[in-house]
């Protein structure tokens, strides 16, 4: 693989992370754009073709996932990495990488921070066809949250319905 052909769109919203990335790419010998904005980084992916995004998760105005569908809309194969830090969800207690693999919608999901080696493997990976995430493991564990939710579900209907007889 010529690594001077492959166009790698790296968003980051924090520009000393956003320098680092495309920096790190770039010196790997990649064909590396950036976008510190969703609005950028769509304009570029309608304009050029691109490979492979590495999407920092918490963005203004949109969160990485949501940026990831609407480039989806434009460029309809492209490779995916979301990047996120040790972050806690408001409404969710578990980590954020938690949650984000449940979604699965990006190739990798990668916690900051994030070396230029580590990316290089996961790019590498990603363009030979090989699966980065343990899809087998993440369809357990939305399998066993959805029936969790059912059972608990099921509990609660349960107890109004006894509730409901008193």
């Amino acid at each position: 693989m010529n690594k001077a052909k492959v166009r790698i769109l790296v968003i980051d919203d924090e520009p000393d992370v956003l320098q680092a990335i495309t920096t790190s790419l770039t010196l790997s010998g990649y064909a590396v754009v950036s976008a510190s904005t969703p609005a950028q980084a769509l304009h570029i992916c309608e304009q050029q073709p691109i490979d492979v995004a590495v999407i920092d998760f918490i963005l203004p105005k949109m969160d990485g996932l949501e940026l990831l569908a609407r480039i989806r809309q434009v460029r309809h194969h492209i490779r995916s990495i979301i990047i996120t830090g040790k972050i806690a969800s408001p409404t969710d207690p578990r980590d954020i990488s938690e949650v984000l693999k449940e979604r699965v919608q990006a190739d990798v999901y990668l916690e900051k921070p994030v070396s230029g080696d580590q990316l290089g493997e996961h790019i590498e990976a990603l363009l030979a066809g090989e699966p980065s995430n343990d899809w087998k493991e993440i369809g357990k564990r939305m399998v066993s949250g959805q029936t969790a939710k059912i059972k608990t579900a099921a509990e609660v209907a349960k107890a109004l319905k006894k509730n409901k007889r008193k």
